[in-house]
């Protein structure tokens, strides 16, 4: 039988605005990608995906959403750290 090593989740609350000027309140796993990444701005600068999934997320009052979302369509990414941020 074949054993497969399971990849460990790092996970960032972040905010995201799309072109169409929704906001996605959520988590993005930071070893979703090909590569290893450190910061979410590596998931848009060295990611080789052109997807981001977004889970968690909270948009327009609906809770615990999942999200892919394609990077062209994203105007800004913003790590947040403080529950505050997470807020409306």
């Amino acid at each position: 039988m074949e054993q497969t090593s399971k990849q460990v989740k790092i996970e960032r609350k972040v905010v995201i605005k799309l072109i169409d000027g929704t906001i996605i309140r959520g988590l993005v796993n930071l070893n979703s990608d090909t590569v290893p990444l450190d910061r979410i701005s590596d998931l848009f600068i060295k990611g080789e995906k052109p997807f981001i999934v977004i889970y968690g997320s909270t948009v327009g009052g609906k809770h615990d959403q999942v999200f892919v979302v394609n990077k062209g369509l994203i105007m800004w990414a913003s790590p947040t750290a403080d529950e505050g941020d997470w807020q409306y």
